[in-house]
C-alpha cells in the first residue's frame, strides 16, 4: 500500500535555510537515514539551488538524488528566473514548480495533503541586504508576493477550513517583534527602485502573515525560517540549526 495515500502515518522532516551549499552540512546522512522512501522532507526556504541556474550544480544534484520527496517553501535566496522556467505540476492536491523528479516548490498559498496532514505554504522573504545584490543575479522581485497574490493565498486558507501545518519562509511580524524585539519595517524606497516595482504593488510577508497569526482556528502548528533562530512558542517553531522529525504527532530535534 502506498503510504502517501493517507492509509499510513508518514514521517515529516522539517528543515530550514540551507542556502545552497552554505548550510547544507546540517542535513547529514544519519538524519536522512531516519526516513523511509515514502516519508517527506519539508524545506522552509532559502533552498538556494541552483543559485547560478546551472543544472549540474552539485547542491541541486544532492537534493535530486534523495529517496524522499522534498517540498520547498521558497524564500528570498532563490534563483527565481530558473525556478519560473521549470515545469508546473500538480502534487498531492496543490500546484507546484517541479525542480527535479522528487523536488517540488508549491505556489504561494497552495494547500497540499501529504499523508494524513494538510500543509499551507506561503513563500517569499525580504532581502534586507538588497543594496549588496544585483537584480537577476542575486536578487529577484518575485521574493515578495504582490498584494493581490497574498490576499488570494490567505483567502484560500480561510476558505479551506484550516490545516494541520503552516509552512512559511518568513514569520508573522507581530510574533517576531513580541519575542525577539526585531524592528521589522516595510521595504526601503531604494528596494522598490532597485527591483523596479511600486510600493503599493507588493507586500512584506511579515505584515501579511500577521492576519494568519491571529487566526489560530485555522492552523495547529507553524514552522518558518529566514531569521536564523531556533525557538518554540505559541505552537510556532522558527528553525535554523534544528531539524525536526515529526512522527505520530511527536516532534524530535535531530
Amino acid at each position: 500500500m502506498d503510504r502517501t495515500s493517507g492509509g499510513w502515518n508518514l514521517k515529516y522532516l522539517i528543515i530550514g535555510d540551507t542556502h545552497g551549499s552554505i548550510d547544507l552540512a546540517k542535513v547529514t546522512t544519519e538524519i536522512l537515514d531516519t526516513l523511509e522512501p515514502d516519508d517527506t522532507i519539508i524545506h522552509c526556504g532559502d533552498f538556494g539551488a541552483p543559485w547560478t541556474g546551472d543544472e549540474h550544480d552539485p547542491t541541486l544534484q544532492f537534493w535530486r538524488s534523495l529517496k524522499n520527496r522534498v517540498y520547498i517553501c521558497l524564500g528570498n535566496h532563490e534563483n527565481y528566473d530558473w525556478i519560473l522556467r521549470q515545469p508546473v505540476v500538480e502534487s498531492t492536491g496543490g500546484t507546484c514548480y517541479q525542480l527535479g523528479d522528487n523536488l517540488f516548490a508549491p505556489f504561494l498559498g497552495e494547500i497540499l495533503t501529504i499523508g494524513k496532514k494538510r500543509f499551507w505554504f506561503y513563500s517569499g522573504g525580504y532581502s534586507v541586504d538588497f543594496l549588496y545584490r544585483t537584480p537577476g543575479k542575486t536578487i529577484w522581485k518575485q521574493e515578495l508576493a504582490t498584494r493581490e497574490e497574498s490576499s488570494r493565498a490567505i483567502e484560500r486558507l480561510k476558505q479551506s477550513g484550516g490545516v494541520d501545518f503552516i509552512i512559511t519562509h518568513d514569520g508573522p511580524r507581530e510574533f517576531i517583534m513580541k519575542y525577539w524585539g526585531y524592528p521589522i519595517g516595510g521595504p526601503k524606497p531604494a528596494y522598490y527602485k532597485l527591483l523596479g516595482v511600486q510600493e503599493q504593488e507588493i507586500i512584506h510577508p511579515g505584515f501579511a502573515l500577521d492576519e494568519v497569526y491571529q487566526r489560530t482556528d485555522l492552523w495547529q502548528r507553524w514552522f518558518f525560517g529566514h531569521h536564523h533562530r531556533d525557538d518554540d512558542r505559541e505552537c510556532i517553531r522558527p528553525i535554523f540549526r534544528d531539524i525536526i522529525l515529526i512522527q505520530d504527532d511527536q516532534e524530535t530535534i535531530l
